[in-house]
């Protein structure tokens, strides 16, 4: 081999070697983020098994929400209630009218049983 091929293959050979270390850098920056790869591997691992152990399944939602009241359960009660408030202004204002009228009751009693005979306690 002449001495320019000697010299055009070093020259090869130290421009390989640079491009050899080239990937080697690069490698090793992959190794890198494969390690970082991992860790958060290992987190989401984690944060999977405690989701597992700990989060609700969908079926045991909707076992605790099975005897929930539903808004229109909340309403119907609501409107019993006010039928029952109602009922009881209705007995209230009843029963006023109706003292009122025993009270009369009552004083034309007493003003009637002298009148009458009759000896009334009241």
């Amino acid at each position: 081999m002449d001495t320019e091929t000697k010299k055009e293959f070093a020259k090869l050979n130290k421009q390989f070697g640079k491009v050899n270390n080239e990937f080697v850098k690069v490698h090793d920056e992959f190794t890198k983020v494969h390690h970082r790869i991992d860790k958060v591997d290992k987190r989401v691992d984690k944060v999977i098994a405690f989701l597992q152990k700990y989060m609700p399944t969908r079926a045991e939602i909707d076992a605790r929400f099975e005897n929930v009241a539903t808004k229109n359960d909340i309403n119907n009660i609501m409107t019993k209630i006010d039928g029952l408030a109602k009922m009881m202004k209705d007995n209230s204002e009843t029963t006023q009218i109706v003292e009122g009228k025993l009270f009369y009751h009552e004083k034309w009693i007493r003003l009637a049983a002298p009148k009458i005979g009759i000896e009334f306690e009241g």
